[in-house]
């Protein structure tokens, strides 16, 4: 998939079928490779908010304190995306003091439009120096929670 000269799949870090990532997640999270067992180690989950899908986990590598924010939706627009970008800066400023190297941003979704992957593309360009926002495909239809 390429658009305007760049690669859109870049932006995919993996494929994953899983029903109910989130419970997967809390019960082990190391579940789908997001965290490296050999490189993160004291993980513990900070937060969870079920309703509004996504876990924030507090993570020690080599002499360093990172966070890892999981957004599980099962449709990303480009207001969707908008709208998990200002939970993520709340964050950010909450437990780093708006330091975005910090904080990784990961959504797991089964469908996002093409302009919202390219949207996510060219933020990772011009915020080279952040984390980038990272992709996972669900293949499978989420559960949604009532």
């Amino acid at each position: 998939m390429k658009e305007r000269g760049g690669n859109l799949n870049m932006c995919i870090k993996g494929y994953i079928s899983e029903k109910n990532p989130l419970v997967k997640l809390m019960e082990n999270p190391y579940a789908f490779e997001i965290l490296n067992r050999d490189a993160d180690f004291d993980v513990e989950l900070i937060e969870s908010d079920i309703e509004s899908k996504y876990l924030l986990f507090k993570r020690k590598f080599d002499s360093f304190i990172g966070y890892v924010l999981i957004f599980c939706i099962n449709k990303i627009t480009g207001e969707k995306l908008r709208e998990l970008y200002e939970i993520y800066k709340k964050y950010c400023g909450k437990y780093s003091h708006y330091n975005f190297r910090e904080f990784d941003f990961i959504i797991i979704t089964n469908n996002i439009a093409k302009e919202t992957l390219e949207a996510v593309k060219e933020y990772n360009e011009k915020y080279a120096h952040r984390r980038p926002i990272t992709i996972i495909v669900n293949k499978l239809e989420m559960i949604e929670e009532e």
